[in-house]
């Protein structure tokens, strides 16, 4: 199985994973196809990942393919939905075609999206889901905290900072050894500027690291 971010050519295919993506529980009837044509659902779709006018902020997803097929994808959008924090929160949404639940399929999405909107700059996520919805135990295992309720469901939040301060890491490695690199060819003497822009890179993620838990406390103080 893959996992990778979603194309342009893979939008077709989020009608069918936003009706699977409708919690119904067990014993109840299947839900009519043209439920998804509500704008209170609808939203979580339309127009997805366009640009200009029609642009909506947050939009990122990736999508889950086993032997050429699209089996799951997990998307986020900043709409005012279910799910919605505030203007700078994607809302998460996530869908597994039945057949293929419960192998760590949604799992493999969630990580991977978090780095993603890690990558995008995004603090933290969000969703909304239905108290008797089973889906809620991958929720609390993968982050996901219960920071409201509405009625029959659960708002959730799940910081990013742990793969803020990885994406940090990574691309202070990246400078370093680039720029140990570029030193030792110009110097010719490469065995002791990568050493050198290996330690750099360590320093400039740690300095980020250090940064993140410096915002995480002010947050902290501040809710105080």
């Amino acid at each position: 199985m893959k996992i990778r971010q979603i194309e342009p050519t893979d939008y077709a295919v989020l009608k069918d994973f936003l009706y699977h993506a409708i919690f119904v529980p067990t014993g109840a009837a299947p839900l009519p196809r043209d439920v998804i044509e509500k704008p209170e659902i609808a939203i979580y779709i339309n127009g997805f990942n366009s640009s200009g006018k029609e642009a909506i902020k947050g939009d990122c997803g990736v999508v889950a393919v086993l032997d050429g097929k699209i089996v799951g994808v997990a998307w986020t959008r900043i709409i005012p939905a279910f799910g919605h924090i505030d203007d700078e929160t994607p809302e998460l949404a996530i869908s597994v075609f039945p057949e293929y639940r419960k192998q760590g399929i949604g799992t493999d999405l969630l990580k991977k999206l978090f780095e993603l909107l890690a990558e995008k700059g995004y603090k933290q996520t969000s969703l909304s889901v239905q108290k008797d919805n089973p889906a809620l135990h991958l929720y609390e295992r993968l982050g996901y905290k219960t920071v409201r309720e509405n009625g029959e469901d659960f708002i959730m939040l799940r910081d990013l900072k742990q793969e803020v301060q990885a994406f940090g890491m990574a691309l202070g490695m990246c400078f370093g050894l680039m720029f140990g690199a570029v030193i030792g060819t110009v110097t010719d003497d490469t065995s002791t500027w990568l050493p050198i822009g290996m330690c750099l890179g360590v320093a400039i993620g740690g300095c980020s690291r250090w940064w993140s838990m410096v915002g995480k406390r002010k947050e902290n103080s501040m809710a105080k």
